[in-house]
């Protein structure tokens, strides 16, 4: 007894540019949260930063101006933040002076089969700078926050099922 039934199974793994630009955007959000609580990613590992060296830390907190007496006045801002608004954010570590670091963060290439998140220019080299030095490692995603990736594509799996798989037919030969 043959039953016939055509499936689309094709279908079933089929992950559109949209999908994967709904995977990226998830990501970013992850790593800026995840980044402004001081927690950084390595090797799959969730993990505190380090705080702040005390001289860093001071500079920070005082919004990075230099004092020009030995009163103690404020003085100017050091001269590459003239006009930048600066976090004064120390404790914990939150990898954000003046925030342009992480709003760079975006989608950089989308297609069918994946997406690519990262820095460009100045802040790629913010980035990779401190994560060579294995400081404040911001890039990548924690195992944990891999499952919430896995979640996104069995959602699409379901749908792709529900709409180009499940009223298909399967060829059963008995």
């Amino acid at each position: 007894m043959a039953t016939h039934r055509n499936m689309n199974l094709q279908a079933l793994a089929k992950l559109t540019p949209k999908f994967w630009s709904m995977v990226g955007t998830s990501s970013i959000k992850t790593i800026r949260h995840r980044t402004s609580k001081g927690i950084g990613v390595r090797g799959g590992v969730l993990y505190r930063f380090q705080p702040y060296s005390p001289e860093y830390a001071k500079a920070k907190a005082a919004g990075m101006t230099r004092t020009t007496s030995r009163a103690g006045n404020k003085g100017t801002k050091y001269k590459n933040l003239k006009g930048r608004s600066v976090s004064r954010q120390v404790s914990p570590p939150n990898f954000e002076l003046t925030q342009r670091t992480m709003t760079d963060l975006n989608e950089r290439r989308t297609d069918a089969s994946s997406v690519t998140i990262g820095w460009q220019g100045e802040y790629a080299a913010i980035v990779e700078n401190n994560e060579s030095r294995g400081k404040y490692v911001v890039g990548g995603l924690a195992d944990k926050e891999l499952e919430a990736v896995m979640v996104l594509m069995g959602k699409q799996f379901d749908f792709n099922w529900n709409k180009h798989v499940k009223n298909g037919t399967v060829t059963v030969n008995l």
